[in-house]
């Protein structure tokens, strides 16, 4: 495992008002400095970028000062296909950040991949964290390219960039998603809380990982054993009533 001594770190969380934002970014304010940014009000917090960050003028605003980003911002897509098309807010986002995050000097940027850039896998396959992705749906190939743009990152000296397969996550007050994937795939939101608070106090050595969000599951679609073996992550969570 590679850690470094904790410290009052200024964060940068994108898409604090979405699911899985609002529930981990009260918590982690409890620990750090925290500033979202969200195209919404910001329910919980009062360093707050009321904007989208999907141009670099913007981006470098939010970013100055930061020393570590999580980008979870995400603007859904109907239908599926309209991913990657020049309407699709997402790209523009993900690369104004990271070049912001370098620009600025930021340590580290956090990306949101998720399960999805490796369902297309067969059902009876673990899949590893160094395997390639495999998505099952045009949202699954946009979070592949949101690895392969960290791996691009970091290989080019800029801020260390982690990508982290999210699986299915809903918060103590959400309703639980109804998919098979919430199954085999899920991750308790203390789970996730545990590898935010480990993937951020990696040391400045870990240049670059993809990482698997996931709890305690039956029959898991992810393993966490190279997340585990590289930040000592260890799930303590299983989903309710499975």
């Amino acid at each position: 495992m590679i850690t470094t001594a904790m410290s009052k770190r200024l964060l940068l969380i994108t898409g604090s008002e979405g699911r899985i934002g609002s529930v981990i970014g009260p918590r982690l304010a409890r620990r750090y400095a925290v500033r979202s940014a969200d195209v919404k009000k910001s329910t919980w917090n009062a360093e707050h970028i009321r904007a989208s960050l999907a141009r670099l003028a913007p981006a470098r605003r939010a970013c100055r000062g930061v020393d570590t980003v999580i980008h979870l911002a995400h603007a859904p897509m109907e239908p599926d296909d309209a991913y990657m098309t020049p309407k699709d807010p997402n790209l523009p986002m993900l690369l104004a950040l990271l070049k912001a995050a370098r620009l600025e000097g930021c340590r580290r940027i956090i990306c949101a991949s998720s399960v999805h850039a490796i369902s297309g896998y067969p059902e009876d396959v673990r899949v590893t964290e160094d395997m390639r992705p495999r998505p099952d749906c045009r949202y699954g190939v946009f979070k592949a390219l949101v690895e392969a743009a960290c791996a691009q990152e970091a290989d080019r000296g800029g801020p260390s960039a982690f990508a982290v397969r999210i699986g299915s996550c809903h918060g103590p007050k959400q309703e639980r998603v109804d998919h098979p994937l919430t199954y085999s795939a899920y991750v308790h939101w203390r789970d996730l809380l545990q590898l935010m608070r480990l993937m951020i106090e990696a040391a400045d050595e870990l240049r670059h990982g993809v990482f698997h969000g996931v709890s305690r599951v039956r029959k898991p679609r992810m393993s966490f054993a190279m997340t585990k073996r590289m930040l000592a992550y260890e799930p303590k969570m299983a989903i309710p009533g499975a």
